[in-house]
C-alpha cells in the first residue's frame, strides 16, 4: 500500500470539536435555532437537499447518508441543550430524513446496515403480508407510511426499491406520486432536513426531483469526464426548471395554441439545452410583447435563483483539490455566462484504509453499524473524512452569508493557480 496517499487522521478529537461548535452556535441564538429546526409548530418548511451525480461510484449515497447522520447528531445534541434551557422539545421535534430515490439496481442502499430488525416486517402490503417498506409501495401509500426509524437518534429514511426499475420507468405515476408526496411532507413540516439521494442520471424524473430542492449538490470525483458530465446535469437541471415554469405560465394564462406550439418547438429543437439559443428564439418568434416579456422574466428569475453546490470526493491529496478548482473554473465559465451560480462546498478526502474496509465488508465505513466501540468507527470519526463532512454539515445547518461564485471569481481562481 502506498502510504504516501493516506491522509493522516488529526490528533485532536473531531467529535468534541464538532460538539463544541454546536454548543456555541446554539447558545448564541437558542430561540432562533428552536424556531427554525426543532419547534413542532415552526413556520418554516423542512430544508430539502438533493444529492446528485453524473454516475454511480462517486460516494454520492455514502455522502448523503453520512451528512444526514452528522445532521442528526446536531439535532440530538441541540435537544439536550434546549431542554436544559427549558424549551419544550420532544423526540418528534427535528430529525434528518434520507429519501433513497436512486432506482439503479447496481447501486445498493447503504442505509440497510442501519435498519432495526423489527423494521423488516413493519409494513402490510396489499396481500396482507408483513414486509419491509420501500418506495415500491408509494402508489398505494403516503410517504409518511414508508419512513423507517433507524438505530440512530434523529435519523430516519425511506428505502428505494432497486429491483423494480423497469416497472417504474414504464409507469410515470410512480415519480409523479413520489414528487407530490415529498411536497406534502414539506407542508406538514415533519422532518427538519430532507436529503433526496437521486440516481446518477439526467432523466426527466431525476431532474424533477432535483427541482424540488432548496439546495442542489453535485457530488463528483476529480476525473474530468465525471466533472464534465456532472456540470452537464446542472445545465440540464436549469433548463428543465425553466421549461417547467414556462409550461406552468402557459397553462395558468391559457396561452393560445399557436404560441404554445412555437415555444414547444423551441425547446424540442434546442438539443444542447442552450440558454442563449432559448432566449434568442423567444425574442425572435414570440410576437406578443407581453408574453415575450413574461417568459424572458421567467428565464431571468430562474437563472438568478439557480444555485448549486459542488462537493469533490475521493480527493487523494490537498493539491488535487486545487487542480479540481482549476478544472471546475475552466468548465464553468461558459455556464456562468448564462447566470449559473455555484458554491464550492468542500472536498472529502479519499482515505484508503476506510475505503478498503468498506469494499471488503460492503458496509459504509463511517456508519459501520453505528457501533461506537468498533475500532473502524473510532478511527473514522477522528478522520479527515469526518472533519470535512462536519464542516459541510455546519454550513448547511448554521449558514452564514453564502459565497456564491460568479464568473469573475472563477477567472480569478484560474489566474491564481495557472502560471
Amino acid at each position: 500500500m502506498d502510504k504516501g496517499l493516506l491522509i493522516k487522521a488529526p490528533k485532536h478529537s473531531i467529535p468534541s470539536n464538532f460538539e463544541r461548535l454546536i454548543y456555541e452556535k446554539i447558545n448564541n441564538d437558542p430561540e432562533g435555532f428552536y424556531e427554525k429546526w426543532l419547534n413542532a409548530n415552526r413556520k418554516t418548511s423542512p430544508k430539502v437537499v438533493t444529492i446528485f451525480s453524473a454516475k454511480g461510484g462517486v460516494a454520492k449515497s455514502t455522502t448523503a447518508a453520512n451528512l444526514a447522520i452528522a445532521s442528526a447528531y446536531v439535532f440530538t445534541k441541540a435537544r439536550e441543550i434546549l431542554r436544559n434551557k427549558n424549551f419544550s422539545v420532544g423526540p418528534e421535534n427535528g430529525y434528518a430524513l434520507v429519501i433513497d430515490a436512486d432506482d439503479d439496481p447496481n447501486q445498493q442502499s447503504i442505509n440497510r446496515a442501519l435498519i432495526p430488525n423489527e423494521a423488516y416486517e413493519s409494513y402490510t402490503n396489499q396481500d396482507g403480508k408483513k414486509v419491509l417498506p420501500t418506495l415500491f409501495y408509494i402508489k398505494n401509500s403516503s410517504l409518511e407510511d414508508l419512513i423507517i426509524p433507524t438505530k440512530i437518534n434523529s435519523y430516519r429514511l425511506t428505502l428505494g426499491e432497486k429491483t423494480y426499475r423497469a416497472v417504474r420507468e414504464a409507469d410515470k405515476e410512480y415519480y409523479s406520486k413520489l414528487i407530490n408526496e415529498i411536497k406534502k411532507l414539506k407542508e406538514k413540516r415533519g422532518p427538519s432536513l430532507i436529503f433526496i439521494d437521486v440516481a446518477g442520471s439526467n432523466r426527466k424524473e431525476v431532474l424533477d426531483l432535483i427541482e424540488l430542492a432548496d439546495e442542489k449538490w453535485l457530488i463528483t470525483t476529480p476525473e474530468t469526464p465525471t466533472l464534465t458530465d456532472g456540470l452537464a446535469i446542472i445545465n440540464n437541471s436549469i433548463f428543465n426548471s425553466i421549461e417547467t415554469k414556462i409550461n406552468e405560465y402557459i397553462k395558468e394564462n391559457k396561452i393560445n395554441n399557436g404560441i404554445k406550439k412555437k415555444i414547444d418547438k423551441t425547446f424540442k429543437e434546442n438539443e444542447e439545452d442552450s440558454i442563449e439559443y432559448l432566449i434568442n428564439n423567444i425574442k425572435d418568434k414570440i410576437v406578443n410583447e407581453k408574453i415575450k416579456e413574461d417568459i424572458l422574466k421567467i428565464i431571468a428569475t430562474t437563472l438568478a435563483n439557480s444555485r448549486y453546490g459542488v462537493v469533490f470526493t475521493h480527493v487523494k491529496e490537498p493539491s488535487e483539490y486545487k487542480r479540481n478548482m482549476i478544472k471546475l473554473g475552466k468548465m464553468i465559465i461558459d455556464l456562468a455566462n448564462d447566470g449559473l451560480k455555484v458554491e464550492v462546498l468542500d472536498f472529502i478526502p479519499h482515505e484508503l484504509e476506510f475505503s478498503r474496509y468498506a469494499a471488503n465488508t460492503g458496509k459504509p465505513f463511517w456508519i459501520h453499524q453505528y457501533d461506537p466501540t468498533s475500532k473502524i468507527f473510532k478511527d473514522a470519526i477522528h478522520s479527515d473524512y469526518a472533519s470535512q463532512l462536519n464542516k459541510i454539515t455546519t454550513k448547511l445547518i448554521f449558514p452564514e452569508e453564502k459565497k456564491i461564485w460568479s464568473k469573475e471569481d472563477f477567472e480569478r481562481v484560474l489566474k491564481e493557480y495557472v502560471r
